[in-house]
């Protein structure tokens, strides 16, 4: 038999208040890339404690709003991603458009949904919206 429901929950807490820090840590030294990537990886899928949820997507839009604006740059962060996993793509996208939702850095967000579809495709997109398993 596995964990319980809460001890899950209460796993998922932990790490999502790992990973931001350790993700604040990136951000403080500049390593947007590798902040993104950390803060896309192993979401509080499945985490019924919405809190814990809206923690992580504050980590990834601080992520996002942090790295540089220039498309160049994040053209290069997402190509990047995308030829290491393209489930961090998908992940990215499932965030965008979460923080869409939430109405937070709108202008930003669409920037990168534009640049996260024209390198990973539109089934990036169509995953995103489909898939069960919320962010």
């Amino acid at each position: 038999m596995g964990p319980s429901p809460e001890e899950r929950d209460a796993a998922f807490h932990k790490q999502v208040n790992e990973r931001a820090k350790a993700v604040d840590k990136l951000l403080q030294q500049k390593q947007y890339e590798a902040a993104l990537q950390e803060s896309l990886t192993k979401p509080p899928i499945g985490c019924k404690v919405q809190s814990t949820k809206d923690k992580n997507l504050k980590t990834v839009l601080a992520v996002i709003s942090s790295a540089p604006s220039d498309e160049a740059k994040i053209r290069a962060m997402i190509e990047k991603m995308h030829n290491s996993s393209g489930d961090l793509c998908t992940t990215l996208m499932k965030y965008i458009y979460r923080g869409l939702a939430e109405g937070q850095y709108s202008g930003t967000l669409f920037k990168w949904h534009a640049l996260t579809a024209a390198i990973a495709g539109n089934g990036t997109i169509v995953r995103a919206m489909t898939d069960r398993k919320t962010v």
